[in-house]
């Protein structure tokens, strides 16, 4: 995992603590927030292996993890497929 991917979910801690701090959590909405931004980051990291894949930047010499679409694992197709909860992107 990237290390800029492991502040997934800094942000809503930040509010859901501030919010502790305040008045109280409300766990439903706290939990789906976490759920969106989890969402949206594999969104991101799906259509970025997808365009990446598509221009050739991830060639044999590619250093880091397995790239799912480059290492024929799946196909560009299936995932511009994929219907995400923000929409699709073509």
């Amino acid at each position: 995992m990237n290390p800029r991917e492991q502040r997934l979910g800094v942000e809503v801690e930040n509010g859901t603590a501030c919010a502790a701090a305040s008045r109280g959590v409300a766990l439903g909405p706290a939990l789906a927030a976490l759920g969106g931004a989890l969402a949206i980051q594999i969104g991101t990291n799906f259509a970025n292996d997808v365009f990446d894949a598509e221009r050739g930047a991830d060639g044999p010499d590619r250093v880091g993890p397995l790239r799912a679409v480059s290492a024929g694992l799946v196909s560009a197709r299936a995932i511009r497929e994929i219907p995400w909860a923000a929409g699709r992107w073509e």
